[in-house]
């Protein structure tokens, strides 16, 4: 699974350590990608809770190929 979070200005700067711990990818201002095994996904979840007033928006979104791509890539996608 892929958690996508859309931080309130400032708010990214607070949750930098949790991030960093999760690996998380920046898919730009302010928003990031967390990749989740789905064993994991409910105490992820769970996780951010806390943190729901520093985010404009949390969504739980499905994987597809680019998030593969991604993954395997390390975040690089083909542009770069």
């Amino acid at each position: 699974m892929r958690l996508e979070l859309l931080f309130r200005p400032g708010g990214g700067e607070e949750a930098a350590g949790w991030l960093a711990e999760r690996s998380a990818i920046p898919l730009g201002a302010r928003r990031y990608a967390v990749s989740v095994p789905r064993p994991e996904a409910a105490a992820t979840i769970a996780d951010v809770l806390p943190r729901l007033d520093a985010l404009d928006d949390f969504r739980i979104v499905t994987p597809n190929l680019e998030d593969v791509y991604l993954e395997l890539s390390g975040g690089e996608s083909i542009g770069s």
